[in-house]
């Protein structure tokens, strides 16, 4: 891959487990077969070649070192690295690994070997992250109904989905803050369970990069059969057999600027003197998206999914509509692939918020960030937003069957 500048960062592969739950009479799940080789030799092959991974160190277990460094100088083609001895808890195997990094390291990024189908783009985006805030994990929203039980396993509470998720690894911090989590967490009498809730300890905020790809950590047999089935699927796609259907949609929207209204693009209440005239919320930005998205899987446009008739839609907020068109997408049977938006307004001024924008249709949509753009221009004072009469949107996306 292109080398570019980064912050020197190493990679600690924690492949240490045993994996009691999977059942494998003794042979450490990392060592299972997986598509004709061991499970650990796709997890290093996948961190080989990133190009933002400057040194690897893999943790294991004293009585398969051999093995795991056979591995290694097979599937470790480019970057250097070190094998080193594990503890007897997660939290010891990370402290073991972080003795091993480069006095270089400013970044360092813990991924658990048996999540091995995690995907090349989403490990860079947490890097990205990472890099401009400080920390990053990888995580996957959550499309299921969430509830709070008791102890005796009866529902206690129903949370909202929107403001959970299911972290995954890579989980990426600076490496000083880290070291400083590890030796907090000794004095500690807290079972952590992964490596963030070490660094939530030290009141460190930590950024969160949806998923795009299927990560699952193999736990349990069934696990070990639904990573067989991805990656049949994966090889399929890459000898061009079962190639799925690619289909572009366009959206566009319009809505007056009128006084004693609000002014809603993209999630945001924007400070401005007139606001969008409609039916729901009139968010343009949003509304734009939707007819894209659902153009692309060849559906009706919006209207006929929530029409201005219906009273259930009066000021609806669009960011729950958009919700909803993405779950009618999935159900059709499609990914969103990515979405590119340009808002055309000679006012308010917008790139301010565009940043704001993208969290919260990706939110909405369960999908990474880096699969949202928007953009905002003028007409150079021509035609009706130009004139400041009204604004409008435009909207593309690429679907992919699933």
């Amino acid at each position: 891959m292109e080398q570019q500048y980064h912050p020197y960062t190493t990679a600690i592969i924690l492949a240490g487990g045993t994996g009691s739950r999977m059942s494998t009479d003794g042979l450490p799940k990392q060592l299972l077969t997986l598509s004709g080789e061991p499970v650990l030799a796709h997890t290093l092959r996948t961190f080989d070649q990133i190009a933002q991974v400057d040194y690897l160190v893999i943790v294991t277990k004293k009585d398969i070192i051999n093995t795991v460094g056979t591995l290694c100088q097979t599937h470790i083609c480019q970057t250097p690295y070190c094998i080193t001895v594990g503890g007897a808890t997660r939290q010891d195997s990370a402290k073991a690994g972080v003795a091993e990094v480069p006095p270089l390291t400013k970044f360092v990024a813990l991924h658990d070997a048996a999540r091995c189908l995690v995907h090349p783009r989403d490990v860079v985006a947490v890097f990205e992250r990472a890099y401009e805030t400080g920390a990053a994990t990888l995580a996957s929203a959550m499309t299921d109904t969430i509830k709070t039980i008791t102890p005796d396993y009866h529902i206690q509470a129903t949370i909202k989905r929107e403001t959970v998720v299911a972290v995954q690894t890579p989980q990426v911090f600076l490496l000083e803050k880290y070291r400083t989590a590890l030796k907090q967490a000794e004095m500690s009498s807290i079972a952590f369970t992964d490596d963030n809730q070490m660094m939530e300890l030290l009141g460190e905020s930590i950024s969160v990069v949806l998923s795009n790809h299927p990560n699952p950590k193999l736990t349990y047999p069934h696990d070990l059969q639904y990573a067989e089935y991805l990656m049949k699927k994966q090889q399929k796609q890459e000898k061009g057999e079962g190639t799925p259907m690619m289909r572009i949609g366009h959206g566009y929207d319009v809505h007056a600027l009128v006084q004693e209204r609000k002014c809603i693009i993209g999630g945001i209440d924007i400070p401005y003197e007139k606001g969008l005239k409609g039916h729901s919320d009139a968010d343009v930005l949003l509304h734009a998206i939707m007819d894209a998205l659902l153009g692309a899987a060849g559906l009706a446009d919006i209207g006929q999914y929530f029409p201005d008739t219906d009273p259930q839609y009066s000021d609806a907020n669009s960011l729950v509509l958009l919700e909803k068109v993405g779950e009618i997408i999935k159900e059709a049977g499609y990914r969103i692939v990515n979405i590119d938006s340009t808002v055309i307004a000679q006012a308010p001024k917008l790139a301010p918020y565009i940043a704001m924008m993208k969290q919260k249709i990706a939110t909405a949509l369960h999908c990474s960030e880096n699969v949202v753009n928007v953009k905002a221009t003028t007409e150079e004072k021509l035609g009706f937003t130009g004139a400041g009469q009204g604004i409008a949107s435009h909207a593309v996306c690429l679907l992919q069957s699933i």
